[in-house]
């Protein structure tokens, strides 16, 4: 079994402060294994409001919560792992199977979600 797969959430300690949780949305595929992620931040104003997460969806978020299709990205599992042990990244709590179906597709729906990536992932 993978470490890094559907529905892992990591905590990553890479863009500017504070960390953020990111979800995994799909299973390692190609040479080298990549997988596609998702960043959750604090609702605002500003932010895309094609799903809104709960505190009910996951323990991490203790605020209404939104996904930010805008930072999908594939990411090499051999990276994620070596921030892992370089201790910029952690494994957070798996996000349940219906919170993961919304989030993917609202990667379809959202109106912020890269082109390319929309792609990608639908084929």
């Amino acid at each position: 079994m993978d470490i890094i797969c559907a529905g892992c959430c990591l905590y990553l300690f890479e863009h500017q402060p504070p960390p953020h949780l990111w979800v995994v949305l799909t299973n390692p595929t190609g040479q080298p294994p990549e997988v596609l992620t998702v960043m959750l931040t604090t609702r605002r104003a500003h932010t895309d409001d094609t799903v809104i997460l709960q505190p009910r969806d996951h323990p991490f978020v203790q605020r209404e919560t939104a996904v930010s299709y805008k930072t999908a990205t594939y990411r090499r599992v051999s990276a994620i792992l070596g921030k892992m042990k370089a201790g910029k990244c952690e494994l957070r709590e798996t996000i349940r199977e219906p919170v993961l179906h919304r989030i993917r597709d609202g990667l379809l729906e959202s109106p912020h979600t890269i082109h390319a990536i929309r792609r990608r992932f639908d084929s």
